[in-house]
């Protein structure tokens, strides 16, 4: 079975919104998180993994990897926001696509997350948000999914009924013409026309 691999989120890079405990002016300060859901696991796919060996792989060849020290640095001090947001603008206009901020890399994932079938809970701790929070920010993709689970059940339902009507009246379900699953038909009012049947 493959290792699952994840990294352990402590600290963030300091929030100028809360500047009793970070200086705003000081843009490569690390602090904990905003909140206890802040502290969080983050599963890590497979092919990131490998890139971040390859990149470590890189620093110890050119002989400035420091366990004690950050992946990602300048000097070693960790990646100041203007630095981050400069490097993100560069490799925006060298490959052509729409421009964006750095914070919209959280959406994205939380996007691709949902896409993909996972738990609002899951989604949740991911992001180390609620999942109140992730209901709301996000409600539009859940009714996209809602809605598609609502055809996917619809469908089976009339597959199911299908099955039934083809064994009450002994019909070979590979003998029959195809049925238009998807279409707006009355399906049961076709079945009883076809097949002439009013209860089974």
């Amino acid at each position: 079975m493959q290792k699952k691999k994840y990294v352990y989120i402590n600290r963030n890079k300091a929030s100028d919104r809360d500047p009793e405990k970070y200086s705003a002016q000081d843009e490569r300060l690390i602090g904990p998180p905003k909140s206890e859901r802040g502290f969080r696991y983050i599963d890590l796919p497979s092919w990131l993994v490998e890139k971040l060996n390859a990149y470590k792989n890189e620093l110890i060849n050119n002989g400035t990897y420091d366990i004690n020290n950050y992946i990602f640095f300048n000097n070693k001090a960790p990646m100041g926001r203007d630095t981050i947001r400069k490097n993100l603008v560069k490799y925006i206009e060298k490959s052509g696509v729409k421009k964006i901020k750095v914070h919209e890399f959280r959406h994205s994932r939380a996007s691709m997350l949902i896409a993909s079938g996972c738990s609002m809970q899951y989604v949740a701790e991911q992001l180390g948000d609620t999942m109140e929070v992730i209901s709301r920010v996000y409600v539009h993709l859940w009714d996209q999914i809602r809605e598609e689970d609502r055809k996917k059940a619809n469908l089976q339902s009339k597959r199911e009924y299908l099955e039934k009507y083809h064994i009450y009246a002994n019909i070979d379900p590979n003998e029959d013409e195809p049925f238009d699953f998807d279409g707006d038909e009355d399906f049961f009012n076709y079945l009883i026309n076809k097949y002439e049947i009013y209860d089974f």
